[in-house]
Formats: C-alpha cells, sequence, structure tokens
C-alpha cells in the first residue's frame, strides 16, 4: 500500500513539475475516521489557492488504495460531468467550495468494505496537492452479523448416500431378477 502511494506521489511530482507546477500536502481535516455502517461521512480536502484573481479550475482525483481504483474525477473548467465509480454512485457527492479553497467529498449510507486508505490529488493552476485519510467502517453495535448459512450436516449427507446406494442395489436386483426369468 505504502508503495502504490510512493509511486502515486512521485508520478504527481514528475507531471507537475514538467509542466511548471509544485507539489504540496493538501490539509486533511482528519487523518482517519471510523464509522458504522449505514452511516454518513464528510472528507475535508484544504489546500492553498492564490488569493489574487478568481479562483483556478480544480482537477480533482478522489482513490482509494486498496484496491487500487478512482472513485471520482473531475476537472471543473471542462464542463463534463464528474466520473463517479459504480460502486460509489448516488452515494458519494463532492464539491469544490472556492472561498475557503477547500473540496469536500461526503459518502453516504458507509458499507463495510468502504473502509480503506482515500488519496486525495487535487491540480489547482499550477500547483499540486495531495492528501491522504483513512476511513474504517465497522458493523452496527448491538446487530448481530450475517451468519453463514451452515453446510448440510454429516447426517444429513450419509442419509443420502444410504438412500442412493439403496436405490442402486434395489435397480440392480430387479434387472438381475429380470435378466435370469427371460434367459430360462
Amino acid at each position: 500500500m505504502l508503495g502504490w502511494v510512493g509511486l502515486l506521489t512521485v508520478a504527481a511530482c514528475l507531471l507537475s513539475s514538467s509542466a511548471g507546477r509544485h507539489l504540496l500536502t493538501v490539509n486533511v481535516t482528519q487523518e482517519s475516521y471510523e464509522r458504522e455502517e449505514q452511516q454518513n461521512i464528510t472528507l475535508t480536502f484544504q489546500f492553498l489557492a492564490d488569493s489574487d484573481g478568481p479562483p483556478p479550475p480544480l482537477d480533482i482525483n478522489l482513490m482509494r488504495s486498496a484496491p487500487v481504483q478512482s472513485i471520482y474525477r473531475h476537472h471543473s473548467g471542462s464542463g463534463a460531468e464528474p466520473y463517479v465509480h459504480p460502486q460509489y454512485r448516488d452515494r458519494l457527492q463532492c464539491s469544490q467550495v472556492a472561498s475557503r479553497s477547500q473540496v469536500e467529498c461526503s459518502i453516504t449510507h458507509l458499507k463495510r468494505n468502504d473502509s480503506s486508505e482515500y488519496v486525495c490529488l487535487i491540480v489547482a493552476g499550477k500547483e499540486s496537492y495531495i492528501s491522504r485519510c483513512g476511513v474504517m467502517v465497522t458493523a452496527v453495535q448491538g446487530q448481530p452479523e450475517e451468519e453463514e448459512p451452515e453446510p448440510a450436516s454429516r447426517e444429513r449427507i450419509w442419509l443420502f448416500v444410504s438412500i442412493g446406494l439403496f436405490t442402486v442395489a434395489v435397480v440392480v436386483l430387479i434387472i438381475r431378477d429380470f435378466t435370469l426369468n427371460t434367459c430360462c
């Protein structure tokens, strides 16, 4: 996991330095979150912005590190609809708060498999920002976890095997008796 994040950081540095950009760290309001299933969470990423002039268009890429996948991508200057991973569709909403130079991503109806480290890469004008935070989703307290159905017990399996062998033996005896009676 650390290797992937390191690779992402190096790639962002190389890409941003070739375009005259600098990689800076995004301030995140919390580095780790713990929530129960079906709760909501808001990840807030604060970045530095030039206060002179209008805010630059933002490129936002929110990713999971395990499994590695981009769950949200948006370029605010393109007018195109943001990409939201199908697993997060109707549950993830990201918004840019230009006046406070921050991006807020809210995930609703959390699931246990939403637990992961999340990495946010923001490109604002000539600057690139990266931040990480962990999200741990636990089972709802007081509710029993879903039990998996137990496989058939040994007694039931032996019952089916016995019935099958008995049926085969009866069929063999009937066939043998039929062939003995037709020969003589």
